[in-house]
């Protein structure tokens, strides 16, 4: 599978066969460049700017906007889970869907705007997930101690942190280190913009990995 990041919470997964993409943003209205992008498929967690602007993905796609329950396109199927995004400083909830999903034998949670600790059922779903990909900002989303409850409680074989402070981004969000604080320094895998890698390779990079 081929994994890239294309900032916050915007990734491109592809398996040879169907592209996928998440949380897709403008890039200009939180500084960034605007992704470059194609799909099959788009999957969007939340209902704002940073994460629903399906407009800049090129290609013919269906677009899935917290989407709950089974949904397929073709031979791409998944599973739409029901949690909740913080919004703002007076941390009113609103809807956030986690995505559960399998490519080329490698099964992925993506949790986009999560706000909290979703509940038993969505946790048991996402259980012994291949990667888990969290929110560590901490704007608008799960504190960082609730990630790591959140982690113990998944036990994915790999983590990737999504939503962190980086060069030109405009919103609040926390640098990765105050993620990284406290944790194993060699558990932590530095793969740049893209991976590619097959099942098999889970087993040798287990850990947190990190693209810039």
């Amino acid at each position: 599978m081929y994994i890239r990041w294309h900032g916050l919470s915007c990734f491109e997964f592809y398996d040879g066969r169907t592209r996928v993409v998440t949380d897709p943003h403008d890039g200009k209205s939180i500084g960034l460049y605007t992704p470059n992008v194609y799909a099959d498929v788009v999957l969007s967690t939340h209902n704002s700017f940073a994460r629903n602007c399906f407009r800049i993905v090129k290609g013919t796609h269906r677009d899935f906007l917290e989407y709950a329950g089974d949904g397929s396109v073709g031979d791409f199927s998944f599973l739409g889970l029901q949690s909740g995004s913080l919004h703002g400083s007076d941390g009113n909830q609103g809807a956030n869907s986690i995505y559960s999903f399998s490519m080329d034998g490698i099964r992925v949670a993506f949790t986009g705007s999560l706000g909290g600790i979703p509940d038993d059922f969505a946790v048991e779903c996402l259980r012994d997930s291949d990667i888990l990909f969290v929110p560590v900002g901490a704007y608008s989303t799960i504190s960082i101690d609730g990630v790591n409850e959140f982690i113990d409680m998944v036990r994915p074989k790999v983590v990737v942190p999504t939503d962190f402070k980086i060069g030109g981004v405009t919103l609040p969000l926390a640098p990765i280190q105050e993620f990284m604080e406290g944790k194993d320094p060699d558990s932590f895998v530095h793969v740049g913009n893209e991976v590619e890698f097959y099942s098999e390779d889970i087993a040798d990079y287990e850990g947190i990995w990190l693209f810039d």
